[in-house]
């Protein structure tokens, strides 16, 4: 655990493995992590952050490119991606019964990503790429036929979507200033762009909407921007919070926004060694 200033806690008594990537509950009581078992098999497990407990979600079934898994906004559901189909398709379980699974999207596509679920859980936001447009964020209906409709559709690359917790705005990332950046614009209609960053970076809405956290890319500073959602949009002054050390896998807000958690490499005592035995000429060397 962090605290706003990025100083260090206390650790979370989980089992050991490698946690690449981190995403909240909405209550922020539970974790799902990204767990690497090898070069090939990633897994996600849910971790009990209060009782330290942790358990396999998933098994060899979570997508290798990085999209994320959503928690439904009642925290009862789990969407995610993944390849076991040859190509990355739309999943989702219950958190209860992870033997429950349903498809909910499966097209022709290669790559479709998970981002996020929007607030009134009426829609799933995902990323797709496009051999013309590159990667667009897509809405997928959860309710009657299931048919995508495009968010935001560009010669440019637009990733990361998320819905504001008061359902009128989207945060995402876009690389239509040459660099990768942090941007807002209105839901579910993309009116008119908002920048919130001026460098490579992704953002989170906090729960009650008054900020958006942004990690950087370049130089792992996490800042805070404080921004106005009503009438209109309105972005103040990014505040700089602290920045990561370089042995953070990854980093996830709290949905508070009030702490972070951090999923870093800790080196063993002894490191790895390799021993090669060589048979020449009925000699042996080691």
């Amino acid at each position: 655990w962090l605290d706003r200033a990025g100083n260090r806690l206390r650790a979370v008594p989980v089992p050991p493995g490698r946690y690449e990537k981190l995403y909240f509950a909405p209550d922020g009581q539970r974790l799902l992590a990204e767990r690497r078992d090898s070069p090939t098999s990633v897994d996600l497990w849910m971790l009990d952050l209060a009782e330290g407990s942790a358990f396999r979600f998933t098994q060899g079934s979570q997508s290798r490119m990085g999209g994320k898994p959503a928690w439904s906004p009642d925290g009862r559901r789990i969407a995610f991606s993944s390849n076991r189909a040859g190509r990355t398709n739309i999943y989702q379980r219950r958190v209860d019964d992870t033997r429950e699974e349903s498809l909910l999207f499966d097209s022709n596509g290669q790559f479709k990503e998970v981002l996020s679920w929007t607030p009134d859980g009426r829609f799933i936001v995902f990323e797709q790429a496009d051999p013309v447009t590159g990667w667009d964020l897509w809405l997928l209906p959860m309710e009657g036929k299931r048919e995508p409709t495009p968010y935001l559709r560009s010669r440019f690359a637009e990733l990361g979507g998320q819905v504001s917790p008061d359902g009128r705005w989207m945060v995402y990332t876009s690389d239509v200033s040459g660099k990768v950046e942090v941007y807002v614009r209105s839901f579910p209609e993309p009116g008119a762009e908002h920048r919130v960053s001026s460098a490579p970076g992704r953002g989170v809405w906090t729960r009650d909407g008054r900020e958006i956290i942004i990690q950087y890319l370049d130089d792992g500073g996490v800042w805070a921007v404080p921004v106005q959602t009503s009438p209109t949009f309105k972005a103040g002054t990014p505040r700089l919070l602290f920045r990561q050390r370089p042995e953070i896998l990854w980093l996830a807000s709290t949905p508070k926004g009030d702490r972070s958690l951090e999923a870093s490499f800790i080196p063993t005592e002894q490191p790895p060694s390799i021993t090669v035995d060589l048979s020449l000429r009925g000699r042996n060397a080691r």
